[in-house]
C-alpha cells in the first residue's frame, strides 16, 4: 500500500496551519493512515547510507563543509534543540545503484513515536496548532491508528551518477512546525506547574492554571482547559531542561528529550524511470535548553551543543 499520494500533501505543514477540521481531516484520510511508504519495490535503485556527520561536538561554521566523497555517518540519532533553532535539515548520504544518473527529488516521510505509550508511559507528542485529531507522531503500539505527522519535502542536491555517492539535503522540520513545537513545550511546562505533581487539577483558577489557560488561548482561541488534555501536555514537561531545575537534588549532566523516529523514502527521477530508496530511518530527539547545567543561582541548562549544521540559516554545502 502506499502511504500516501505526494500530491495530496506537498504544503502539509504551511497548509495544515490554515486549515479548517474538515480540511484536516480530509488531508489525514487521504494520507491512508497506519500504511508505510512503499512506492514500488521494482525501481529502489538508491541506498541511503545514513545522515553525514557534519560539526557534531562543534558549533564552528567551518565545520559544517561535507566531504564531497564519502563522508563520515553520524552514529547516533540528532539532537534537535528548539532553544536554538525551528528547522531541522538532514544531509542524507545516497549511493546510487541505478545503471543512470539519477536527480532525487523528494523525501516521503512519517513521524514515529520512539518512546511513548506502553514503553515509558509518555504520551505520543501532541501539536495543538495542527489540530485537535490525533497525536503528531505514528504510535509505535498503534501503527494502524491516527496521527499528523507526515510530510513530503522537496529534496536539493546534485545529479548522482551512477555507482557515485552523494549528499542530498532534505528540511524535515520546517519553521511552521518547529513553532508548534515550541508551543506544545509551552504548553507542557505552563500544564505541569498547573496540576503541581497532581494526576488532575483542583482549581483552575490558580495563577499557575490561569497562565496556561492564557497560552493556550493564544494557541487555539476559544479552547478551554481541562482535565483530559492537561496530564497530556505536562507528560512532556521533562523535555524542557530548565523545568523543575531547581527542586532536582541531583540533575544530570545533560537534559533529556522527546525520541521520535524519521521514516521514510527518497523518490529520484532517472531518464524517463522513477527511482526509489531504501528506507531511511533516523532518531531525532526534541528538546528545549537540554543542554550542559549553567551555575546559579539560580541553576539553569544551556541549549544542546555540537548540533548547529543541522538547523537552519547553516547554509548547505
Amino acid at each position: 500500500m502506499r502511504f500516501f499520494e505526494p500530491t495530496a500533501r506537498v504544503t502539509h505543514w504551511t497548509g495544515i496551519m490554515n486549515a479548517t477540521p474538515l480540511r484536516i481531516l480530509l488531508l489525514s484520510s487521504i494520507a491512508g493512515v497506519g500504511c508505510v511508504p512503499d512506492f514500488g519495490t521494482q525501481n529502489v535503485g538508491l541506498t541511503v547510507l545514513g545522515v553525514a556527520s557534519v560539526g557534531v561536538g562543534s558549533s564552528t561554521a567551518a565545520t559544517c563543509a561535507i566531504d564531497p566523497g564519502t563522508p563520515p555517518l553520524l552514529s547516533d540519532g540528532i539532537v534537535f534543540d528548539l532553544a536554538t533553532s525551528d528547522r531541522l535539515r538532514l544531509p542524507l548520504v545516497v549511493r546510487n545503484d541505478w545503471s543512470e544518473t539519477v536527480a532525487v527529488t523528494a523525501l516521503d516521510f512519517r513521524w514515529v513515536c520512539n518512546s511513548n505509550g506502553f514503553m515509558n508511559g509518555v504520551p505520543a507528542l501532541r501539536i495543538p496548532s495542527l489540530g485537535q485529531q490525533g497525536p503528531f507522531c505514528q504510535e509505535t503500539h498503534d501503527p494502524d491508528g491516527f496521527y499528523l505527522g507526515f510530510d513530503v519535502v522537496a529534496a536539493t542536491g546534485a545529479p548522482i551518477e551512477p555507482g557515485a555517492t552523494g549528499v542530498i539535503w532534505v528540511e524535515v522540520i520546517p519553521s511552521v512546525l518547529g513553532q508548534g513545537m515550541i508551543e506544545s513545550f509551552d504548553l507542557a511546562v505552563l500544564a505541569a506547574a498547573c496540576l503541581d505533581g497532581e494526576q488532575y487539577f483542583t482549581d483552575p483558577n490558580t495563577p499557575e492554571c490561569q497562565a496556561y489557560a492564557a497560552r493556550l488561548d493564544e494557541v487555539l482561541p476559544g479552547a478551554m482547559i481541562n482535565q483530559r488534555d492537561a496530564p497530556i501536555f505536562a507528560s512532556y514537561a521533562f523535555a524542557d531542561g530548565n523545568y523543575g531545575l531547581a527542586d532536582h537534588p541531583s540533575p544530570p549532566a545533560l537534559g533529556t528529550g522527546l525520541r521520535l523516529q524519521l521514516r521514510g523514502l527518497l523518490a529520484a527521477v532517472a531518464g524517463n524511470d522513477d527511482v526509489y530508496s531504501n528506507e531511511v530511518i533516523q532518531l531525532v530527539e526534541i528538546c528545549r535548553n537540554c543542554g550542559a547545567l549553567q551555575s546559579g543561582p539560580p541553576l539553569t541548562r544551556e541549549p544542546r551543543a555540537g548540533f548547529e549544521c543541522y538547523y537552519d540559516p547553516t547554509t548547505p554545502q
